[in-house]
This record gives structure tokens, C-alpha cells and sequence, in this order.
């Protein structure tokens, strides 16, 4: 059916489309070429590399108890998963996580610090891009605990699968950040992240602003992607990222961090240490919850004889499969 209405588009139709896959696919090689030129340009390309002080460089902004910490529980959730699951792809779930958080921290925080100056014409379609390069190269990755979670009620994943991969998360970012900045050395630039001082800001005040943010987050996800337009990858992923555009820009309060990960990980290495404060929990670990599960309940019951349409989930959103089939992979953004 798809096949016989996509012979009845009228034949500019099908060139613009074809026009725009290029223009996004050299994009992306725009993209990938200037992180590539940023590692190139990296210091210790004039003399030796000393691969265990490079790794301790990027250690350094983390206490080294706080960070132990975190690796040796999601390294002892990971093998206590693969036993207690050993048919699901437990492995594979977390290694694609973990890269998949490193790679879209640095395709969508890298262009506020490399492309800010110039203005929303320049940085916000660099962002656009970074968003589509993260999903795309990792073909889906959730990237973000609050998705997770709404694929746990979703049913796509089951509790010890969503338990190593927000783990997974947690730890790709604790790489990326110290990666990022690294490459943003040789620019003269700095990153940056989501920050809330309950100090300043009443604590109800950025609570309803990450609940808020997210819930469009999800609402972009959900109604861009598990529809007709899940089909139309650049189209859907081009969307999407202008809904997160929109939340960064709208709802700044908290940051926003619309990512649990992120807010947890980027106060760990701005402080060097894991927040100890009830408020930063409440604030970016809280409203996810209930705004991720809430898109996602309706589909976890469907109907006897009719199957919930396959969707994969990425960075920028689900992405509608071509298998109708129900128990095709979910992953995903943000």
C-alpha cells in the first residue's frame, strides 16, 4: 500500500525529497568533519601520547569515590543483568547506550560554545544537525533515563533491561563531558550544561519547568514519530529537533536538562562531586517519571488481535519500522 501510494507523488515531489536527503547527508559530513578537525587539532598531536594520562586528564574533574562508585555499580549491574537475562541483549544494550550518550553529547553540546556567536541562524541548524548525526550513527539509543522509563510502561523493555541502561547512560556522559572539552580546547571554547540553584529559584518552580519541558519532549516524540511522519526519517528528526530548540529556549529555569542523565552528570563535573541534595533530585529525576510514563501507558495494554505499530525510539524520537511487528526494538533522545 505504501509502495502504490508512493507512486502516485508527483515526480517533483519525489526529486525534492531526494534533493533533501542530500543536502542532510552532507550535513552530517560537515558535522562529523569539524569534530574531527577539533580532534586533529587536539594538543597532543606534537609529541607522544600517554594514553593513561590522557585517561586520567579526563578523569581529573570527577572525586575519584563518586566515580569508582558509579562504574563499579553499573559494571556490577551490567554482569548481574547478562545472568539474570541471559537471553536478552543486555550487552549490546549497554555498550550501545553508553557510546550512544558520549556521541550525542558531543554532536548537540558542541555547537552552543563552536556556533553560539554567531546567532540562532547558525547554531540552532548546527544543533538540528548533531541531533540527526547522534541518532543516525547509533541507529536509536534511548540516551535518556526518561525515555527509558517510558519504555519500561511501554513494555519494549523489561525492569533489569531499563535498570543497565539508565546505568549505561550515566556513565557514557561521565566520558563525554571531559571528551568535549577537550576538543574544545584547541577553539578557546567551553561547555556547558544544566544547572538549578534551589537558592535562587524556588524548588516548585524547577520542577514544573523540567515536568513541562519534558512532557513536550515526549509529546515530540510520540506524535511526530509514531505517526505517518515516523516514516519520513529527516523530516521527523528535523521536527523534533526544533521541539527541543524550543524547550531549551522556552524553558531555561532548570536549563532545561530534559534528561536525568545530563542534570545528574553535569553537576558532577562542574562540582567534582555526585549531588548529595534532595532538590537536584527532585528537580530532574521526578518529573520524568510521571511525563514519560504517561504518553506511554496507553500502548502498554493493546488490543488482543491488533499489535501496537513498531517503533524504534532514538535520540531525536521513534522511529516508525517498516515491520508492523510488536516486538520490534524501541530506543531513544533528548
Amino acid at each position: 500500500q505504501q509502495l502504490q501510494e508512493r507512486q502516485l507523488e508527483p515526480t517533483f515531489v519525489i526529486k525534492m525529497m531526494n534533493a533533501g536527503r542530500w543536502a542532510a547527508s552532507a550535513g552530517l559530513v560537515l558535522v562529523a568533519g569539524a569534530s574531527v578537525a577539533a580532534a586533529v587539532r587536539m594538543p597532543w598531536q606534537s609529541g607522544d601520547v600517554d594514553l593513561e594520562e590522557e585517561v586520567a586528564a579526563l578523569a581529573q574533574p570527577y572525586d575519584q569515590q563518586d566515580l569508582m562508585a558509579l562504574v563499579v555499580t553499573a559494571f556490577v549491574a551490567l554482569i548481574a543483568g547478562i545472568q539474570v537475562a541471559p537471553n536478552k541483549s543486555i550487552l549490546s544494550d549497554f555498550v550501545k547506550e553508553m557510546a550512544g550518550t558520549v556521541l550525542m553529547v558531543v554532536c548537540t553540546f558542541a555547537p552552543g560554545p563552536l556556533f553560539g556567536h554567531l546567532g540562532i541562524s547558525t547554531e540552532w541548524p548546527m544543533h538540528m544537525l548533531g541531533v540527526i548525526v547522534a541518532d543516525k550513527t547509533m541507529g536509536g539509543p534511548h540516551v535518556n533515563p526518561g525515555v527509558t522509563i517510558s519504555m519500561f510502561v511501554w513494555g519494549q523493555v523489561n525492569l533489569v533491561q531499563a535498570i543497565v541502561i539508565i546505568l549505561a547512560q550515566l556513565v557514557g556522559a561521565v566520558i563525554s563531558f571531559p571528551l568535549l572539552q577537550a576538543m574544545l580546547n584547541p577553539f578557546e571554547a567551553t561547555v556547558g550544561g544544566p544547572s538549578f540553584d534551589a537558592t535562587t529559584t524556588p524548588l516548585k518552580d524547577g520542577f514544573a519547568n523540567e515536568f513541562a519541558g519534558f512532557a513536550l519532549l515526549m509529546a515530540g516524540i510520540f506524535g511526530l514519530c509514531c505517526t505517518a511522519l515516523g516514516q519520513r526519517y529527516y523530516i521527523k528528526q528535523s521536527l523534533l529537533a526544533g521541539v527541543i530548540r524550543f524547550v531549551i529556549y522556552f524553558f531555561g529555569v532548570s536549563g532545561p536538562a530534559i534528561n536525568p542523565a545530563l542534570g545528574t552528570v553535569w553537576a558532577f563535573y562542574d562540582s567534582g562531586n555526585l549531588p548529595r541534595d534532595t532538590e537536584h533530585y527532585i528537580v530532574y529525576w521526578l518529573p520524568p517519571a510521571p511525563a514519560g510514563a504517561a504518553p506511554a501507558s496507553p500502548k502498554a495494554s493493546p488490543p488482543p488481535k491488533a499489535s501496537p505499530p513498531a517503533c524504534r525510539i532514538g535520540i531525536g524520537g521513534v522511529q516508525a519500522s517498516a515491520s508492523a511487528s510488536a516486538s520490534a526494538s524501541a530506543s531513544a533522545s533528548a
